[in-house]
């Protein structure tokens, strides 16, 4: 036997309405600034999902399967921001961040509360105990909108080297090929503390040695940039101070296009 169910004057719903996938298609998690993000979920599925959302793109992802096995990586890495499950095996997320407060290193590490839970009064609890909350299940977009309060978004390249430094024909030397490489190798060890951290007195190192490879190289961009980091560390300019931090692997890149096209156009 077969019996049907008829709603009168009820419109049906049979995709996601268009203006919601434009506003998937729109998200590009590029538009954050490079981040290292920890996922914490016991179930593989939910990391997949978000691992997904991230593919190709200049982000590094990690995973824990639950909130000690996160206290013990936290312990040895820098991360920028964690995604914590609530209800998780060995230690739920709760648990995890109030013993993570506890950890010096990790004090004001953005953590948001990720659960199925559709109660309101569990929401309004997470929201004062985390920094942030998304709702499982979550899309791309409201993905990007949380994270977007914690990972400031990155100008184009032409944009945030404008703001940093003058990038008009410094007549580049020879010698800039082997300062990049220099700054490559800086970029590698000493930018991320310094960027991240913003500590004045660290600037204030970072600056210095800059402006003296850049007076032996003779690369007036590059003196520009420690100039205007070291004046607004001094000045707690931070929001422009960040901006600066970010755009130095842009201007490395200058340096070394420039000294490579010297070089190339050098007599033999």
């Amino acid at each position: 036997s077969k019996f049907s169910l008829i709603f009168p004057r009820v419109e049906i719903s049979a995709r996601i309405p268009e203006s919601s996938l434009r506003q998937e298609s729109d998200v590009d998690f590029d538009d954050l600034r490079p981040a290292t993000i920890l996922v914490v979920d016991d179930n593989p599925v939910n990391i997949a999902l978000v691992t997904g959302y991230f593919e190709g793109t200049h982000h590094t992802l990690h995973s824990a399967s639950n909130g000690r096995e996160a206290l013990d990586w936290l312990s040895e890495h820098r991360t920028d921001v964690v995604l914590m499950d609530i209800r998780m095996p060995v230690m739920d997320g709760r648990t995890a961040l109030d013993e993570l407060r506890t950890m010096k290193e990790c004090a004001l590490l953005p953590v948001i509360a990720v659960t199925a839970s559709s109660m309101a009064r569990d929401e309004a609890e997470l929201r004062r105990a985390f920094d942030g909350y998304v709702r499982k299940p979550f899309s791309r977009a409201r993905l990007f909108e949380e994270l977007s309060h914690f990972l400031h978004r990155v100008e184009s390249q032409s944009s945030a080297a404008s703001t940093t430094f003058d990038l008009t024909d410094k007549a580049p030397k020879p010698e800039w090929i082997l300062l990049a490489r220099r700054l490559r190798e800086i970029e590698v060890s000493d930018w991320p503390a310094v960027r991240d951290g913003m500590v004045s007195g660290e600037v204030a190192a970072f600056a210095a040695n800059l402006r003296s490879l850049a007076e032996s190289s003779e690369c007036m961009p590059l003196e520009q940039f420690a100039d205007r980091i070291r004046s607004q560390a001094e000045t707690f300019s931070l929001d422009e101070l960040e901006k600066s931090l970010e755009s130095f692997p842009v201007l490395v890149k200058y340096i070394e296009e420039r000294g490579v096209a010297i070089e190339q156009t050098s007599p033999l």
